[in-house]
């Protein structure tokens, strides 16, 4: 049941980063405050996403 589950949010991370990557390409391509705010919201998704991997590989080692 652990894989299943550990399957399912690797499946869920990777969707949100392509969801952010994707925010963060249409927004370049938008002039003004909307491209970057849309920008803006993909970076920090991406980096929400960073913090809760390596939250969960330095919980992991010690």
């Amino acid at each position: 049941m652990e894989y299943i589950i550990k399957k399912i949010k690797i499946i869920i991370a990777v969707s949100f980063l392509i969801i952010f990557l994707s925010l963060i390409v249409l927004g370049h391509n938008n002039i003004g405050y909307t491209g970057l705010g849309q920008m803006m919201i993909g970076l920090i998704g991406i980096l929400i996403l960073l913090f809760i991997y390596n939250k969960g590989a330095n919980s992991g080692g010690n």
